[in-house]
């Protein structure tokens, strides 16, 4: 698999998380200011999903109880990341350590 030579800025990223839940809140008010029956729009849904839907967020516009599903799932994924990255840290830290040995010998 090639290496992927981009890397995201992190204030880009940041500002990006910041400034998606006010452009979110903003389509909302300004859907239900244009119906009357206040029904969720499908639109402002996908973009949810798009944007955060490993989260479940756009289960919760939609008003459906499977997004609280998604957050147990997403701190489980979380967790297991950071055992994954302790595993592999010390994995390495093993190696290195066998590497200087043998070269020591």
């Amino acid at each position: 698999m090639p290496g992927l030579t981009f890397v995201l800025p992190h204030w880009l990223y940041w500002s990006a998380l910041l400034v998606f839940p006010l452009i979110a809140t903003y389509m909302v008010r300004r859907q239900q200011r244009r119906t009357s029956d206040r029904r969720p729009s499908l639109f402002i849904a996908y973009l949810f999903w798009l944007c955060s839907g490993f989260l479940g967020i756009h289960r919760f516009y939609l008003r459906s109880g499977w997004g609280f599903i998604f957050i147990p799932v997403f701190l489980g994924v979380l967790y297991c990341n950071a055992q994954i990255r302790d595993v592999r840290e010390d994995d390495s830290r093993t190696h290195a350590e066998l590497l200087s040995a043998q070269v020591e010998v």
